[in-house]
């Protein structure tokens, strides 16, 4: 006959393990809900793969390859010298 220690350790175990599954189940499903809520979109940082950026203009080093210059110069536009229009007086 089965001493009731054992008996009560056997049906421990295997309340710990239902549990345990339960456990992991309520995790799985708490973790794949989303967070945002309904008519508001997530932000995104950063583009997704195989996109690229769009942008207005190319940077200068990319506009010196696409012309052939020898300089990124003309295309900074820190780079540029200010003209004025109105000439200094002497």
């Amino acid at each position: 006959m089965r001493s009731p220690v054992l008996f009560l350790l056997s049906i421990m175990i295997s309340t710990m393990k239902k549990f345990t599954y339960l456990l992991v189940l309520v995790m799985l499903v708490a973790s794949s809900c989303s967070t945002v809520k309904p008519g508001q979109a997530k932000k995104t940082t950063s583009t997704p793969p195989g996109q690229a950026k769009k942008t207005g203009n190319p940077p200068p080093g990319q506009m010196k390859k696409a012309t052939g210059s020898k300089s990124a110069a003309p295309y900074a536009p820190g780079q540029q010298k200010k003209t004025s229009s109105a000439k200094k007086k002497s």
